[in-house]
């Protein structure tokens, strides 16, 4: 863009130059979806509902400017294509897409068949926008995540990974960490929440679980406070219970998927 013309709206919504590099973008981005994020304003409303405007259009300009294609295309038309199918996503979808896609993969064995849910080593790590997630647990993870940005401090500098125990395979776990992912990330410099995925089992509450002192939380949050964003909504277990009833009736009544 030429010296002395004026910047187009999407930069602006960002709040970064036309030159802005691509790390500079993300991180303005992250910074502004926190700011704006529905679930960080808990006590100061509904919980959950995507409806603040200003967390959705900093969510659409992300979702232009952080693709190099398409931020070629808004640079030289000022226009986006209305048949990209990303640009229609909800503003929770692109913050859970930014937030844990960039985890990096660790190729890990399991050397023994250890049950605590207190070692990296016994987790493997999943892409949440590849094949390893299905659509019924993004509901799920995009939960926790948000109960996360409710009561972590400085998670503009966290990245944050989903992981699934090697061993006993239905249970998730959710970590904000500062880099690098580590041992010491998992018991030093992290914060961890636990969900168990076991829709047709009686008794048990669908929730994510934090088992974190007060000590690590942002101060002025009590676990109390904001323990219902830990809760899954109805309407994400009953399609979760449904897609185990079908796979368990094709499996002939046996485990659940």
């Amino acid at each position: 863009m030429a010296m002395g013309e004026e910047v187009r709206p999407l930069y602006a919504v960002l709040g970064v130059p036309a030159d802005a590099s691509q790390d500079t973008i993300k991180k303005a981005y992250r910074r502004l979806a926190l700011e704006h994020h529905p679930d960080r304003k808990h006590g100061q409303g509904d919980f959950g509902k995507d409806n603040d405007e200003s967390f959705a259009r900093v969510a659409f300009a992300y979702e232009v400017l952080g693709n190099e294609q398409r931020r070629k295309r808004y640079d030289l038309s000022g226009e986006v294509p209305q048949s990209d199918a990303a640009l229609g996503r909800q503003a929770r979808e692109t913050f859970l897409a930014e937030y844990v896609r960039a985890a990096p993969k660790v190729a890990r064995g399991v050397t023994e068949a250890d049950m605590s849910l207190h070692s990296l080593a016994n987790y493997e790590v999943l892409e949440v926008d590849g094949r390893d997630v299905p659509e019924y647990m993004r509901g799920i993870v995009m939960q926790g995540l948000n109960y996360l940005v409710a009561v972590v401090q400085g998670m503009e500098e966290k990245e944050v990974v989903l992981l699934r125990h090697f061993v006993m395979d239905q249970m998730y776990a959710l970590l904000a960490y500062t880099a690098p992912l580590d041992e010491g990330a998992f018991a030093e410099r992290g914060y961890i929440i636990t969900y168990y995925d076991h829709p047709l089992q009686a008794g048990i509450q669908p929730s994510w679980s934090d088992q974190n002192g007060s000590e690590h939380r942002k101060d002025g949050v009590t676990g109390h406070e904001v323990s219902k964003l830990r809760n899954i909504d109805p309407a994400t277990i009953e399609r979760r219970r449904l897609v185990a009833l079908e796979w368990r009736n094709a499996q002939g009544g046996g485990a659940t998927a």
